[in-house]
């Protein structure tokens, strides 16, 4: 049966609309958007029933001679493969054609991933040069948190009597009561002291609905004479917060306490609030599995309900951890692989 005729650039508003209706998240919609937006100026505006091998690896080749990394080249082929596979069902291409049939992931090279060590978080914490850089440090490390969450997060959602923080999740819509460790106790106490402070003078008591983290006002002039314009950056010492908004950008914060504690980094490092959560996530398995002496599969599978990973096989990854390997050197290194049971071993000469 032939398909449909739709052309291309109307199959993928189609398609992009659908994702974003049926509640997948921004971030995944924009991708594939950018995705099938370059094969659409590669092939051109031809009909969707029209694609071909020969346009999968057009659009490959597009993506080498931009210079795309291995790794989006492979998300950007994931988002074609998923247009294709819902053009097929909505028959604007045919149920046996396979335009990726002749292409196949690129091979990626992935660099272990920094991490900071729980001896040097106390200093991590020191290095956030203000007070909402500090609280933005504490929840990654101590609540394994993504920026969307830190930024969700409300006043209202603290409860310090009961140990337990309500966190919205943007990715996946769900909320999770995560509990509030001492270490966090104490950074959240000494934060919302100085939020109400900060803020009393403007805007009078906290609310419970104003967000836990509301972004810094820009610096003032303060006219002195001197420097560019005839002043200088002045941070009053009330009134820095502007707690009828969100913040934003909050990877830069991290980056200023992380450089800090001597690291080097630049923006494409990608560290960040990943960075905290690969941290904490680290430490936590590591306290659990000798301080604490759980086994290993629980003590991943608390570090997993902190990260809400879906897979255990997942947060073995994110945290730098091969549970199979580190089972392997555990029970060898060192040791014999086959011990002799004495009991049973019987002499050559007591046989004769």
């Amino acid at each position: 049966m032939k398909g449909t005729k739709v052309r291309l650039n109307d199959a993928i508003d189609e398609y992009v609309g659908h994702r974003r209706n049926t509640g997948y998240a921004k971030n995944t919609t924009r991708v594939e958007q950018q995705a099938l937006d370059l094969l659409l100026t590669e092939v051109g505006n031809i009909q969707t029933r029209s694609l071909s091998s020969r346009h999968g690896e057009m659009f490959i080749a597009a993506m080498t001679s931009r210079g795309l990394k291995p790794s989006t080249s492979n998300l950007y082929r994931g988002a074609f493969r998923r247009f294709c596979k819902w053009a097929a069902m909505r028959r604007y291409l045919p149920s046996t054609a396979n335009p990726l049939g002749t292409t196949r992931n690129l091979r990626v090279a992935t660099p272990p991933r920094r991490r900071v060590a729980a001896r040097d978080f106390g200093r991590l914490l020191d290095a956030a040069e203000h007070p909402q850089s500090r609280i933005i440090v504490a929840l990654g490390l101590y609540l394994f948190l993504r920026a969307s969450e830190v930024i969700a997060l409300d006043v209202e959602h603290v409860n310090l009597d009961d140990a337990h923080i309500l966190v919205y999740q943007p990715k996946t819509g769900r909320y999770d009561e995560m509990p509030i460790c001492s270490e966090l106790d104490a950074e959240i106490r000494r934060w919302l002291t100085w939020y109400a402070q900060d803020v009393a003078k403007d805007h009078g008591p906290i609310q419970k609905h104003w967000p836990l983290v509301p972004p810094r006002r820009p610096s003032q002039l303060w006219n002195d004479g001197s420097g560019k314009n005839g002043g200088r950056p002045w941070i009053p010492d009330f009134g820095q917060l502007n707690p009828r908004r969100r913040a934003a950008q909050i990877q830069s914060k991290v980056q200023e306490a992380l450089r800090g504690i001597g690291w080097e980094v630049s923006a494409e490092d990608r560290e960040g609030v990943h960075t905290l959560r690969r941290s904490g996530a680290r430490a936590l398995y590591e306290q659990l599995i000798t301080v604490g002496e759980a086994a290993r599969d629980d003590a991943i599978g608390t570090v997993q309900a902190m990260l809400h990973h879906k897979t255990r096989a997942q947060t073995e990854h994110y945290i730098g951890l091969e549970a199979e390997r580190e089972k392997r050197d555990t029970r060898l290194a060192g040791r014999p692989m086959f011990p002799a049971d004495r009991e049973n071993v019987v002499a050559l000469s007591a046989a004769r």
